[in-house]
């Protein structure tokens, strides 16, 4: 929950591919806090050969369908 956890925040700043170290499936919650976090994830998935389904993006307004 990077919107309201200042270290976890400062962690993606610095080193955003930590985030992304252990197992799958992931949620990254509120990550447009730290839009660097973008471009890793598409990094990783892309060397691992993981599917959407693996991991996942989320922003406060998204819902499944959609709709705000």
């Amino acid at each position: 929950m990077l919107d309201v956890d200042e270290q976890a925040r400062r962690v993606a700043d610095i080193e955003p591919s930590l985030v992304l170290d252990g197992n799958t499936p992931r949620l990254i919650d509120e990550w447009q806090v730290v839009p660097s976090i973008w471009n890793h994830v598409r990094r990783a998935m892309d060397a691992r050969g993981q599917s959407g389904a693996e991991t996942s993006l989320r922003r406060s307004g998204d819902s499944p369908n959609g709709s705000t």
